[in-house]
Order: C-alpha cells, then structure tokens, then sequence
C-alpha cells in the first residue's frame, strides 16, 4: 500500500505561489467506480492508502455560481510528488467571485462582471474570459 494526498490551490499569477483555492465551494472527487465520491469543502485536501493508479476526475464548484468545472487527474505513483497545472475559466463572474479572483493576481476580462451598453456587438464576442491556475 502507498500513502498518497491530493490538494487543490490556486497559482498566483506573478509570484507562482499556492493561494488558497476560496473561489470554490466544494470540490468532488470521483476516484474510482469501485469508490463513492468524497466531496471536500476547504482546503480540498484528501489522503487515503491504495495500489493502484488510475484516471480520477474532480469536479470543483465554483463560489457564487461560477458553475462546475472539471479537472481530470492522472494519479500514478512514477515520481514521488508531482504536480498538474489546470486552467480553469469562469463565464461572467459575479463581483463577489471577481474579487477573489484578485487575491492571487491580476484578473483578465474583468469587464465580464459589470454589465454595459455596447453598441458593436463584436466587442462582446472578442472579450476575455478571466482564467485561473489551479494546481
């Protein structure tokens, strides 16, 4: 048997530092058919002893509905730690979820949050989506 954990972070975005992961509200972890789900609140962590290695999905739920996005995970023993970098995007973020998202960097598209009257519609297709690490 080997010991294995799995946490969720944010990367900031200047310094590559952890940040804690709180534009989330739960993260669900979906191992292995033969396991039931975990659901996490924060800080995401899960630890558990196993053998085999497997492709997990995890499905984090953003705060103020900044709905689900999943992340899929190659969990396998080859290194001692590794670590996988995933992007996620949130469409329209509401200002709550909007400033979380500064407090591990500088935001792109932050006009998405804040509803205005444009008069070409083109802007509206071409703009940002703001996108975050997560590790």
């Amino acid at each position: 048997m080997r010991s294995w954990n799995i946490r969720i972070v944010l990367v900031h975005e200047n310094t590559g530092e952890d940040v804690t992961a709180n534009i989330f509200e739960k993260a669900t972890y979906k191992l292995h058919p033969t396991f039931g789900d975990l659901i996490k609140k924060p800080p995401f962590k899960i630890q558990e002893e196993g053998w085999g290695e497997f492709d997990m999905r995890i499905i984090v739920t953003g705060m103020d509905k900044g709905g689900d996005h999943e992340l899929l995970h190659d969990l396998n023993f080859q290194k001692e730690r590794y670590e996988a970098e995933h992007k996620i995007t949130f469409k329209n973020p509401k200002p709550n979820l909007l400033e979380k998202l500064r407090e591990s960097g500088p935001v792109g598209g932050e006009e998405n949050g804040v509803k205005s009257k444009r008069a070409d519609d083109s802007a509206k297709k071409n703009r940002k989506r703001p996108e975050k690490g997560v590790r």
